[in-house]
């Protein structure tokens, strides 16, 4: 029986430090696309190419939350 708690506790330590560490992957990952944008907002001659980098950011996005 007390085996069983182990392995649970065991788990749950996995989990959670899967989660943490995606999450701080994650905070970076944010950070840059939103500079991104701002520096794509603040240049007009990348009109052009602003339109794959907003798409290519929000399928990294997508991406990212389907594995949760």
């Amino acid at each position: 029986m007390e085996n069983k708690e182990i392995v649970k506790q065991m788990i749950y330590l996995h989990k959670t430090s899967f989660h943490n560490n995606f999450s701080t992957n994650v905070m970076p990952q944010d950070q840059t696309g939103k500079l991104l944008k701002t520096f794509v907002d603040f240049k007009k001659y990348v009109d052009e190419n602003s339109r794959f980098m907003e798409d290519f950011s929000s399928m990294l996005r997508s991406a990212r939350h389907n594995i949760l």
